[in-house]
């Protein structure tokens, strides 16, 4: 049964990859503290998360040889137990986990009723890669485990389509006219070319770039003075033109997490520069690039917002 239901998290996870959704997978182990009958009982978990926005799914195995507790219908000295449930992540730092043995002696219409169904609760802390878990279960109480958490990222195109960048045609050089011959004693007449002026195109300008603390999309007092200063410029030199604003990330979470901070980013520029200074009359262009775009080593630099005039 154990290998059943491993092996169903196993196939969760990479159908749900499959699909592009980038799930991370986990595996984790530890003890459960002290059984009712006093005894300590090793387990390990699997887990595969995200497979739909928050929520996962895991299975915890505990298996104890050599042992005496009243419950032992099989009668032979070893004490096995497995729960299966889900997972929710709350942020990129902590999850809920929590489960239920639904088959065999000890699940659901197993001979030990319903008050010997094995049921556990527990809370999860992420750090990195590296989780530690502490559980509650009935029978067995406090649980603790370390894990490790892994995933399989998948190349995904941005969510806002790029600004096209517009190229300058080429200008063909006017053509001479030829004069056109005449008898004499009449004069010849020349026709001066007529020269078209060359159109020029220019990419968007970079007006500002704010920085901002970590997983937050909140504006510091430096940021809001850097878009006070662009206002000023905006409305000197570029009045009525069109702003872009796109947001970043540092490397640290997954894709999913840092296009959804990176938006939050660009839209608390935008509604600053709405909200403050009325700039209503033109289209504000929000856009998240996430972590694609890292520019430095020190994530304090790559956390920020690029505010650029399209001309």
């Amino acid at each position: 049964m154990k290998n059943l239901i491993f092996f169903l998290c196993l196939v969760l996870g990479l159908s749900a990859t499959a699909q592009g959704l980038n799930p991370v997978f986990e595996f984790s182990t530890g003890a459960a503290f002290k059984h009712a009958e006093g005894f300590a009982v090793p387990r390990v978990n699997l887990a595969a998360h995200k497979l739909y926005k928050g929520l996962g799914v895991y299975t915890m195995f505990e298996q104890r040889n050599n042992v005496t507790f009243a419950d032992d219908f099989n009668k032979d000295g070893n004490y096995q137990r497995y729960v299966v449930g889900p997972t929710f992540n709350i942020n990129q730092f902590v999850y809920l986990f929590g489960g239920i043995s639904p088959f065999g002696s000890y699940g659901l219409g197993g001979e030990g009723g319903f008050g010997k169904v094995r049921k556990e609760i527990g809370v999860a802390g992420v750090w990195k890669n590296y989780t530690m878990h502490l559980g509650y279960s009935n029978w067995v109480g406090a649980s603790v485990a370390v894990g490790y958490q892994f995933g399989i990222k998948l190349p995904k195109k941005p969510s806002v389509p790029e600004v096209p960048v517009r190229v300058p045609e080429k200008v063909e050089e006017p053509v001479k006219e030829a004069p056109k011959p005449v008898e004499p004693p009449k004069e010849v007449e020349t026709i001066e070319p007529k020269v078209e002026e060359k159109v020029e195109s220019k990419d968007p300008i970079l007006l500002a770039v704010v920085r901002f603390s970590f997983n937050s999309a909140e504006l510091t007092p430096d940021s809001r003075a850097k878009l006070d200063a662009l206002v000023k410029t905006y409305k000197a030199s570029y009045a009525n033109k069109d702003l872009m604003v796109v947001g970043h990330t540092d490397p640290k979470g997954s894709d999913e997490v840092n296009d959804r901070i990176g938006l939050q980013r660009a839209q608390a520029v935008a509604k600053y520069l709405e909200v403050n200074y009325g700039i209503q009359n033109v289209k504000i262009v929000v856009r998240s690039e996430g972590e694609r775009k890292i520019i430095s080593t020190d994530d304090s630099v790559n956390r920020r917002s690029e505010v650029y005039v399209i001309l």
